[in-house]
C-alpha cells in the first residue's frame, strides 16, 4: 500500500481511505480545504494506481496495512479516519480489530449485507466487465455517475486500464461478502456514518445496520446525489467533517437535526410569551 502526505506534520492525523477502483486523487477537495489544520495521509490500495503492481487481495489485509502505519508512524492512534465504498469497508474493518485506534470516523456508502447471489455468478461475468475497463466510452460515463472532474477523467481511464483481472475479482468478491465485523460496536470513535440519499437499498439498508450496532454513531443521508458526497457536494462534506471534528460525540448534531431543532425554537419562545401556545392550566397562572 502507498501512503500519500498532505498538510501540516504538526496538526492531528486524517487517513482518507478511498473507494474501489479510484485513487487517492477522489480527495483532493479535502486535501484542499483541510490541510491547512491537519496533517492529511491519502492511501493507494493495492491493485490501484501506483500500485497497481500489488493485486489487491482482501478487506482484511488493507486494514492490517493501515494498522501497521498507524501502529509504525503514529504510535498507534489517529485523529481520523474516512472512507468510501470498500475504504469504508475497510475502515469498520479497523474499527473493530482496533477499538482506541482512532478519535473520529467517517464511513461513507459502506455495503454490511452480503450478497451471496452475485459473487456466485462473479467467475462468469468477470472477463465481461473487466474489458469494460479498457474502454474510453466507459471510463467518461462512469465518471459522470462518479462525480468526477473532467480534469481528471484522464488519470481515471488511465487507472482503470492499469488494474488487473485479479485486483478487480478480489474487489468485487470482498466488496459484496463483508459484513459487519463482531467487534465493532465496541469502537470508541464518535463515527458518522454517511449514504446518499439515491443510493441503492442495500446500501441504505447497510447505514442503517452500522447506525444501530454502534452507540457513537451519527447517521446522514445526503440529498442530490447517489454515490461519493465529497465529489458532489463539496462543500457539505466539508461542513459535516469540521462539525464532526471539532464537536464531542454527544453535542453533534447532523445539518437535519440542527434544522429540526431551529425550527422549534420560535415554537418554544412562543410558548412563554404568547398565550396560545399555553395550556389552560398555564393561563390561568398568568392571569392571576
Amino acid at each position: 500500500m502507498i501512503f500519500k502526505e498532505f498538510g501540516n506534520k504538526d496538526k492531528p492525523v486524517i487517513i482518507f481511505i478511498h473507494s474501489e477502483f479510484l485513487s487517492y486523487w477522489m480527495w483532493a477537495n479535502q486535501i484542499e480545504d483541510l490541510q491547512k489544520n491537519y496533517r492529511i495521509i491519502a492511501t493507494i490500495l493495492d491493485g490501484h494506481s501506483d500500485n497497481a503492481s500489488n493485486s489487491f487481495e482482501s478487506i482484511q489485509k488493507s486494514a492490517n496495512q493501515i494498522i501497521a502505519y498507524i501502529d509504525k508512524f503514529f504510535n498507534g492512534h489517529v485523529f481520523a479516519i474516512c472512507g468510501v465504498g470498500i475504504g469504508a469497508q475497510i475502515t469498520i474493518q479497523i474499527l473493530a480489530k482496533r477499538n482506541d485506534i482512532s478519535t473520529k470516523a467517517v464511513i461513507e456508502a459502506a455495503l454490511v449485507i452480503p450478497n451471496n447471489i452475485i459473487t456466485s455468478y462473479l467467475s462468469k461475468t468477470i472477463n465481461i466487465k473487466h474489458n469494460s475497463f479498457k474502454k474510453k466510452l466507459y471510463a467518461i460515463n462512469s465518471a459522470k455517475k462518479l462525480y468526477i472532474k473532467k480534469s481528471w477523467i484522464n488519470t481515471y481511464q488511465k487507472d482503470l486500464k492499469r488494474i488487473s483481472k485479479q485486483t478487480h475479482l478480489n474487489i468485487l468478491s470482498s466488496k459484496y461478502l463483508f459484513s459487519i465485523p463482531t467487534n465493532y460496536s465496541s469502537s470508541s470513535a464518535d463515527i458518522l456514518i454517511l449514504c446518499p440519499k439515491h443510493e441503492n437499498h442495500n446500501i441504505k439498508n447497510s447505514a442503517k445496520l452500522l447506525y444501530t450496532e454502534n452507540k457513537n454513531s451519527i447517521l446522514y443521508f445526503a440529498s442530490g446525489c447517489r454515490q461519493n458526497i465529497g465529489l458532489k457536494k463539496r462543500d457539505l462534506y466539508l461542513q459535516l467533517l469540521k462539525e464532526l471534528f471539532e464537536t464531542t460525540h454527544k453535542n453533534y448534531m447532523s445539518p437535519k437535526q440542527k434544522a429540526k431543532q431551529e425550527r422549534l425554537k420560535p415554537k418554544e419562545k412562543n410558548k412563554i410569551f404568547n398565550n396560545k401556545y399555553l395550556t389552560k392550566k398555564e393561563k390561568q397562572i398568568t392571569k392571576k
